[in-house]
């Protein structure tokens, strides 16, 4: 039953017309998704046909996003259909049942319908947005080489052990930092996803005593609130606690230490490629500094204007060679 639903959104956007390498504009928030299964369906339907451009802050920056990607479909819960207003031309898809003619369900098309089409690797993928907290949102499109191997090398970096992941993932698997959920933890390592609808601390708390996960992935502020928690929830079985979206202050690393028993690892750079992070040494902690780029996944060299490296000393260019 279950395999004969999963093809189901790819279907019915290939019956109304949507063929690979269609831009969409993929708007995904774990609270806004009523079934969860659903939500998966979309986000591998998505990944094979053409690239997906994850969620922001808000409405505004979400119609910006569209303008700037010339997305030929939005698809997003229903409240977030207000984004797509005085678009004509956006084709709009939601979950479930249609509250309007002119928007589209995820479920239409026969799902017996749905056929494998060839996918070349080093097609777009998937737009990678990033979180904006230095600048305008930027968007960054990702091969599936790109997805499954250089993200997928970021995520072996934190597997700690060669048991397989479980991750609880606390972030929308539609922001950059969180689509290392599908493509590399469930695509590329075989891993588990716990998640949850929406984010709250004892809830958090209580599903690593009930699910057990290797991993939890956060961002600085959920970790702090799970730290103060008044909840007894067994932690002991997390082997890595991963942040990311912003700076883990001391304040935040003491207490993940306290409650946890583990200093959190920091990653940054999940849109742009160079995924640096701090997974060598966690216990080195020190103000300000993300970590180091992968080298696994990002090259980095000084080069002068026309290109050419360069020794060290003197004025230069940074260049990077990453998915």
């Amino acid at each position: 039953m279950r395999r004969a639903r999963r093809p189901r959104p790819p279907g019915g956007r290939r019956a109304a017309g949507r063929r690979p390498g269609a831009r969409r504009h993929h708007r995904r928030a774990a609270a806004e998704r009523t079934r969860r299964r659903r939500r998966r369906a979309g986000d591998r339907g998505a990944r094979r046909r053409g690239p997906a451009i994850p969620h922001t802050h808000g409405p505004r920056d979400i119609a910006r996003l569209l303008g700037r990607s010339r997305a030929a479909a939005l698809i997003t819960a229903p409240e977030g259909l207000a984004s797509a207003e005085g678009m004509d031309d956006l084709q709009l898809w939601t979950p479930g049942p249609a509250p309007h003619h002119a928007v589209r369900s995820l479920g239409e098309g026969d799902p017996r319908a749905w056929s494998r089409e060839p996918v070349d690797a080093d097609a777009p993928a998937r737009i990678l947005t990033s979180s904006g907290s230095e600048s305008e949102p930027k968007m960054v499109a990702y091969s599936h080489n790109a997805m499954a191997g250089g993200r997928g090398n970021y995520v072996a970096a934190l597997r700690f052990g060669c048991e397989p992941m479980r991750a609880l993932v606390l972030v929308s698997l539609a922001s950059a930092y969180g689509s290392l959920g599908t493509s590399g933890i469930v695509a590329r390592h075989g891993g588990t996803l716990v998640l949850l609808p929406r984010f709250d601390a004892a809830a958090a708390l209580d599903a690593i005593e009930r699910h057990r996960p290797t991993h939890l992935f956060a961002v600085p502020t959920m970790l702090w609130r799970m730290a103060g928690c008044a909840s007894g929830a067994d932690v002991s079985s997390l082997k890595a606690v991963i942040s990311s979206t912003g700076p883990v202050h001391e304040h935040v690393r003491d207490a993940c230490v306290r409650r946890f028993g583990i200093p959190p690892v920091n990653i940054y750079g999940s849109s742009d490629g160079v995924n640096c992070r701090t997974a060598r040494d966690p216990g080195r902690w020190a103000p300000g500094p993300a970590g180091v780029p992968d080298p696994d996944v990002a090259e980095i060299s000084i080069r002068d204007a026309e290109g050419r490296p360069l020794p060290p000393a003197g004025r230069a260019r940074y260049g990077r060679s990453a998915p």
